[in-house]
């Protein structure tokens, strides 16, 4: 049975009050430090070493209309507020319209926006190791893909209980499953039609593996 992909124990997510307080505390430090706490490693600032006696030449002073790639200052504090919503929800699934704090909202959209910059080879404000960080905190990249597997486990707690997967519509306990039930139902109409589907051969051999029943009338004459 598949867990529930929002759920800590999906993502291996473990607390970390280490980087929460240190977030709190120094939310301008270097990433690398956020880095170090996450993975375990240790991370010493080197003092450099002048290898030679030439004057260092000044480097030009950037210009002010170019725009700023990392803002680690700002992006540390975003990650913070991310933090404090797994604490509070257990997950880090930040839904898109996010009346208690519509910013993150628009940040963590903002970071799936340019994490698909970045593996398209394109100009992005995403790095490597931003993207360490945000997989150890349990970061959800693909939001869609998540909610499907969490109504899919869902189902499988209905079936557990009731026996079979025909959900009612408006399901009082989940009317949620209920929606999205109906939902795979009418995807799976229009890829039967070899039209624009949501639905794939994937996630159709999946839902058929647990008894998802596609035809509401069949599973009717047949009861």
């Amino acid at each position: 049975m598949l867990a529930p992909c929002i759920n800590d124990q999906l993502y291996g997510i473990s607390g970390n009050n280490n980087l929460s307080q240190l977030l709190l505390a120094h939310p301008k430090r270097n990433l690398l430090n956020f880095a170090s706490l996450l993975s375990g490693e240790s991370f010493v600032a080197k003092p450099r070493v002048a290898t030679n006696t030439q004057p260092v030449q000044q480097l030009p002073l950037r210009d002010e209309k170019e725009p700023r790639r990392f803002n680690d200052g700002k992006w540390a504090i975003q990650l913070r507020q991310l933090l404090n919503f797994r604490q509070t929800f257990g997950h880090c699934l930040v839904p898109h319209t996010f009346p208690p704090n519509p910013f993150l909202a628009r940040w963590v959209k903002r970071q799936r926006r340019q994490y698909k910059l970045m593996m398209e080879g394109k100009h992005s404000t995403m790095t490597p190791e931003r993207v360490r960080i945000l997989n150890n905190t349990g970061f959800v990249w693909d939001s869609h893909e998540a909610i499907w597997k969490f109504r899919l486990h869902q189902l499988h707690q209905f079936k557990k209980i009731h026996g079979h997967c025909l959900v009612p519509s408006g399901y009082p306990a989940e009317p949620q499953l209920a929606t999205w039930v109906k939902c795979q139902r009418r995807q799976y109409k229009l890829y039967s039609k070899d039209q624009s589907s949501g639905i794939t051969a994937e996630r159709i051999m999946t839902l058929n593996e647990i008894g998802f029943e596609w035809e509401i009338r069949s599973c009717r004459e047949r009861n």
